[in-house]
């Protein structure tokens, strides 16, 4: 099976040959906040649970009483290519920290239910530390697969879970890890497996519907599930791959094109996932066999890369995106761009005012333009500065009234880390009234003038329980790991895993006193 890239380089080691100290640190100190891209595309640099240790987290799972038991998540709203919300989540860390050490527990038991030949990002232990690593494999190695897998086919089915995260049934991965019919019969707490259903619902504030998309625990709990469905295709016959919820299928007619689609309806139904037809469909191979888009992309790739040649290319998948608006065709156009350009190629103003100008129509492009701005930082003047500077500030006003926390994120790391220049008071302060977590981390680690506004205005959001206090827990606590809060403003039960984390040194973000 062809592998995923990730910086050319790979030191993988096989599901079955880790340990429970492996799977520990990376669920806990790699793969806690939603890093499960390539490092540095979902946030700028912000948080990092490096610090959040085994023996932290065992003395915050032994804590007593009900107000422990379970927690509301912190909600993240990431920005996608067609301009709609994905909600992703950083799960508390005392019922988090129950749900990791329980699978660490029983790893031996969990691994074999996670090998399948089929899933093409299943766990995996990376060199750099990481179980879940999403990016694919190179162009190359795709179409090798892709092209032997057609072979005396005449059809292929592309099929997709429809939500396939959020619609995970928590009582499901207690079907998938012991059988359904056992699962049934016996609906006690006392099997491993029925446990594992109860700290995932305990992540979830109790609820049984979803899992948080973000924590690499969520993918590894998606894939018990869908594994289970990838064993019931092939009992019947089927031959596939899988990358993650998106299912891809070579038939030798049309009736087993069919046969695939009704079985995989029938498989999902099982545990309570449902198709999604819109992304669904079969496609005769005499029509070819890659994705249209994918391949005007790479067909378009200029083989001689100098500044304007980039640019024009850019301009063309502008208008790629616009004939695709399903597909992420800039997306894929900027990461084969920034792939391929040699080491003595440096980025140019003409590529960055290029993506500049993208990000104001396509937000989500904002990590890529922080990446260029980085390497021609020095050899900016002022005026091309200040005229890229009015242009992000822009951005970043009309994703805060979007609610986009990414993009914001991205564009107050460009205005201070990268260009170096200074956020006044009319641009920070619309952005408090997001009343984001993360948005106010950055906001005080940041710009530091906001940090009078930024208290104020978290200590008047309404508490009108514990689950509201949960829901805030990370910018509450790095908020009283530098002194900006105190014990008077903590409930009680945050004051007991405060005391705790705060005495194994816990430090999950950049904030400084």
């Amino acid at each position: 099976m062809p592998r995923a890239k990730f910086d050319n380089i790979f030191t993988f080691l096989a599901i079955g040959d880790l340990g429970p100290e492996a799977v520990h640190k990376a669920l806990f100190q790699k793969q806690y906040f939603p890093y499960v891209k390539a490092i540095g595309e979902e946030f700028p640099p912000l948080l990092s649970s490096e610090s959040f240790s085994v023996n932290c987290a065992k003395d915050l799972s032994a804590l007593p009483g009900k107000p422990h038991q379970a927690a509301a998540w912190t909600e993240i709203r990431a920005r996608r290519f067609d301009g709609l919300v994905r909600r992703l989540g950083i799960p508390h860390p005392v019922p988090y920290s129950r749900l990791v050490l329980h699978i660490g527990d029983n790893w031996s038991s969990l691994a074999p239910l996670l090998a399948s030949p089929r899933s093409q990002i299943k766990p995996s232990f990376h060199e750099d530390g990481r179980l879940v690593q999403m990016d694919y494999e190179t162009s190359e190695s795709s179409l090798s697969r892709d092209t032997r897998l057609a072979q005396g086919q005449k059809f292929i089915v592309k099929a997709d879970v429809s939500n396939c995260f959020p619609s995970v049934y928590s009582h499901a991965i207690d079907w998938a890890t012991r059988g359904k019919k056992n699962a049934k019969a016996d609906q006690s707490q006392r099997t491993w497996q029925a446990k594992l259903d109860y700290f995932v619902r305990n992540c979830h504030d109790k609820e049984t519907k979803g899992v948080m998309i973000g924590p690499a625990v969520s993918n590894l709990l998606a894939e018990l599930v869908l594994q289970r469905i990838d064993n019931s295709l092939v009992a019947k016959g089927h031959d596939f791959i899988r990358y993650v919820d998106d299912y891809t299928s070579y038939c030798s007619d049309r009736t087993d094109a069919e046969r695939f689609v009704v079985d995989l309806q029938h498989s999902l139904s099982e545990y309570r996932l449902d198709l999604n037809t819109r992304k669904t469909h079969i496609v005769d191979l005499r029509e070819g066999i890659g994705d249209p888009w994918m391949e005007e992309v790479r067909v378009h790739f200029p083989s001689r890369l100098t500044p304007l040649v980039a640019a024009r290319f850019l301009r063309h998948a502008e208008l790629l995106a616009h004939r695709y608006p399903r597909y992420s065709v800039l997306k894929l156009a900027v990461k084969t761009l920034r792939g391929s350009r040699e080491a003595d190629q440096p980025s140019s103003m003409l590529i960055v005012d290029e993506l500049t100008r993208l990000c104001t129509l396509h937000p989500h492009l904002a990590p890529f333009l922080a990446s260029e701005l980085e390497t021609i930082r020095s050899e900016i003047n002022e005026v091309d500065k200040a005229r890229i500077a009015n242009a992000i500030k822009s951005q970043m006003l009309d994703a805060a009234e979007r609610a986009e926390t990414d993009v914001v994120l991205w564009n107050l790391h460009i205005l201070r880390r990268v260009l170096k220049c200074h956020v006044d008071k009319s641009a920070w302060e619309p952005l408090l009234s997001m009343d984001d977590d993360l948005v106010v981390l950055a906001l005080m680690a940041l710009c530091p003038r906001a940090r009078p506004a930024t208290k104020r205005r978290v200590l008047g959001w309404d508490y009108l329980c514990e689950a509201d206090y949960q829901q805030h827990w990370l910018v509450r606590y790095e908020m009283r790991r530098i002194g900006l809060l105190i014990d008077s403003d903590l409930s009680q039960p945050e004051k007991e895993w405060m005391r705790i984390m705060l005495g194994h040194n816990v430090v999950l973000s950049d904030l400084k006193a």
